[in-house]
């Protein structure tokens, strides 16, 4: 992509209007009118040699409108796939705020996976990343969006990291790793997936209930299913599985029943770090918990 922007629109304005108004660079002269998800948009190749792309979306944003502009571009030798994505276009879906909040825990079924990735691009963006699952692995149905969510897995062994940020998953190249995924379209199944960049090999796993263990970080079914690790912010009882999110934002660790760790170190009198004891950590009524945990100095 070699650039996406969106433009907010004023109310009562002719779209058209607006478009030659404020968005010079857009020329709908070159663009062909069509519908994506429903929304009225223009899109075409802006170059004789189609190496460049250009889309307009209009959306709705609350109560007002919007113009969403993705401008895609790709050298002679990736034509083909600057040609798969604009294909791809039409499957494009738009989520409505509900969506964009859903919990992993609020879908339903609840399908868990394992998906190896490898591909010839380097992606650092979580958000590319996303894109490019939601399209490679998306239904034939068009109408249709389904949601997915990517995991990792902590190792057993070392699973008490010094840092909530160490821990196991890709720094930078996010389309040549392995992973866990939860989703709730039914139709996806065991195979090879993906164009001639990005491969994406799908297997079920001899998990019972993966789904559940991916959808709540808390899941178990028996006491060696949980440890104690840092679930990016949060320090506690977990399984091994973690939501693969980019950890930007979220600021002190909290504590599993204890709160965050700068009103700990204060609390404590803590110089350096804040880690809790316990007797035990078991599976209970298929939660992992802390047995006598008690937060002390590091």
């Amino acid at each position: 992509l070699k650039g996406f922007n969106i433009t907010m629109m004023p109310r009562g304005k002719k779209i058209e209007d607006f478009i030659t108004q404020s968005l010079p660079k857009v020329k709908l002269n070159k663009l062909q009118p069509t519908t994506i998800a429903g929304q009225t948009a223009w899109a075409g190749y802006v170059d004789s040699n189609k190496l460049r792309h250009q889309l307009v979306l209009v959306a709705n944003f609350g109560n007002q409108k919007g113009v969403i502009v993705i401008n895609a571009q790709a050298p002679p030798q990736h034509r083909t796939m600057l040609s798969d994505y604009v294909l791809r276009l039409r499957s494009i879906s738009l989520l409505s705020e509900n969506d964009a909040n859903l919990k992993p825990s609020e879908i339903n079924p609840k399908r868990g996976f394992f998906i190896r990735i490898a591909s010839s691009l380097v992606i650092d963006d979580y958000f590319l990343f996303e894109d490019v699952l939601k399209n490679l692995l998306s239904s034939d149905n068009p109408t249709r969006s389904y949601h997915y969510f990517v995991y990792v897995r902590e190792p057993k062994e070392g699973s008490q990291p010094s840092s909530r940020l160490e821990m196991n998953y890709p720094r930078g190249d996010y389309l040549n790793y392995k992973y866990y995924l939860l989703t709730d379209n039914g139709q996806l199944s065991e195979g090879k997936y993906g164009t001639d960049q990005i491969q994406i090999t799908v297997e079920s796993v001899k998990v019972d209930d993966l789904g559940l263990y991916l959808a709540s970080p808390s899941y178990c079914q028996q006491d060696s299913d949980c440890s104690y690790r840092s679930n990016f912010c949060d320090v506690g009882a977990f399984n091994p599985y973690h939501q693969f999110i980019t950890p930007w934002g979220c600021g002190t660790a909290q504590f599993q029943g204890f709160g965050p760790e700068i009103e700990l170190k204060q609390s404590l009198g803590c110089a350096g770090r804040v880690e809790l004891k316990y007797a035990d950590i078991r599976c209970v009524s298929n939660t992992c918990q802390m047995i006598n945990p008690t937060p002390a100095c590091k």
